[in-house]
C-alpha cells in the first residue's frame, strides 16, 4: 500500500502545479470516507479530474504525463478507456486517472477523453455519469493517505 500511496501524493502534486480540479473517486472517495486510508482491498487510487469541455484535453494529458514521467513515475495514457495509468513493480495499476466534463452542457459529468466513452456512448450515459453541480467549488475536502483531498 505505500508505493500506492506515494503515487498518490506524487500526483496531486503534479496536479496541483498545473492548477487543476480534481477529486477522488470510486474505492479511494470510499477509503477516504471509512479510513482515511487506502481500502486494504482496493488495487489502485482514482482520480477524476474535472475539464471544461472546451478545453485542450489531450494537450493537458500529455503536459501531465510528461510531468508524471519527471517525477519519476511509470504512467501511460491507454487510449481506449481515456486514462491516465500509473504502474510499480510490485502493483498491476496503481493509479487511474480520468478526465470528466459536462461534455453535453446539461449538467452531468461524463468522462471525456478516451474511445471507450463515446463508443458505448449508451452505458457511460447511465453507468459512468454523475451531477455536475457535485463539483462545482469550493470543493469539500477529507484526509486521506495523510493529506488533503478534495472529494
Amino acid at each position: 500500500l505505500e508505493d500506492m500511496r506515494i503515487i498518490g501524493r506524487q500526483t496531486q502534486d503534479v496536479l496541483d502545479k498545473h492548477n487543476m480540479t480534481y477529486v477522488l473517486g470510486f474505492g479511494s472517495l470510499w477509503g477516504a470516507l471509512r479510513t482515511g486510508d487506502i481500502l486494504p482491498w482496493d488495487i489502485d487510487i482514482d482520480l477524476f479530474v474535472i475539464m471544461d469541455r472546451k478545453s485542450d484535453i489531450q494537450g493537458t494529458i500529455n503536459s501531465l504525463i510528461k510531468d508524471m514521467k519527471a517525477q519519476g513515475m511509470d504512467v501511460y495514457y491507454r487510449d481506449w478507456l481515456g486514462i491516465i495509468q500509473g504502474y510499480s513493480p510490485i502493483y498491476k495499476s496503481q493509479l487511474d486517472v480520468s478526465f470528466w466534463c459536462d461534455y453535453y452542457g446539461m449538467g452531468t459529468m461524463h468522462r471525456c477523453s478516451g474511445w471507450e466513452s463515446f463508443v458505448f456512448f449508451v452505458h457511460h450515459r447511465y453507468k459512468f455519469a454523475f451531477p455536475a453541480r457535485l463539483v462545482k467549488k469550493p470543493l469539500p475536502t477529507l484526509n486521506f493517505i495523510n493529506r488533503t483531498w478534495p472529494v
